[in-house]
């Protein structure tokens, strides 16, 4: 029903009822060529993909619900203020990742994937340096990229954290 708007549709909003994998190839369509962007609502959240920009913002308050499957094609996801906690589901391929100062990871390895981070420095779990993940105040050393090729350690380190080089 939509075809005759097409050239007019910039934003398309689409809630939980409709599958991620399915519902929201909607973005690679070659009819929405004004497509700019795409917006994923699970009651209180909300996934918001920049089509040109080809960055993801998640945002809502608490814990980001575990069936809430992301559109896996970006370069950045921003994980905003209000984000407490990720499960299983950490999307790990993208380039850069932003951590929110109310983010806390159930694993951190799960976003090793990553080749730059940076995480609020509001944030009272976890500091960035060197596109490394710490724990606040720099003490142990929990995630480096696999995608790096040499890793500098904040001078304040103490503990390199178990499997926080791996690969």
């Amino acid at each position: 029903p939509w075809l005759p708007y097409v050239k007019d549709i910039e934003t398309v909003v689409v809630d939980g009822s409709i599958p991620a994998y399915n519902g929201l190839r909607i973005h690679t369509t070659e009819e929405l060529k004004n497509l700019k962007q795409v917006v994923q609502i699970e009651g209180d959240f909300k996934a918001t993909y920049d089509l040109a920009a080809k960055t993801t913002t998640l945002s809502g308050q608490g814990k980001w619900p575990q069936r809430f499957v992301l559109i896996p094609e970006y370069d950045k996801l921003i994980i905003e203020d209000g984000i407490t906690e990720f499960g299983e589901y950490v999307p790990v391929s993208c380039r850069d990742i932003v951590l929110g100062k109310d983010v806390k990871l159930t694993d951190p390895s799960q976003i090793e994937g990553y080749e730059e981070l940076t995480v609020s420095n509001q944030n009272p779990y976890y500091s960035s340096y060197g596109n490394c993940l710490y724990t606040k105040g720099y003490n142990k050393l929990l995630v480096s990229s696999y995608r790096s090729t040499s890793v500098k350690l904040h001078p304040d380190v103490k503990v390199i954290g178990e499997g926080s080089l791996s690969n």
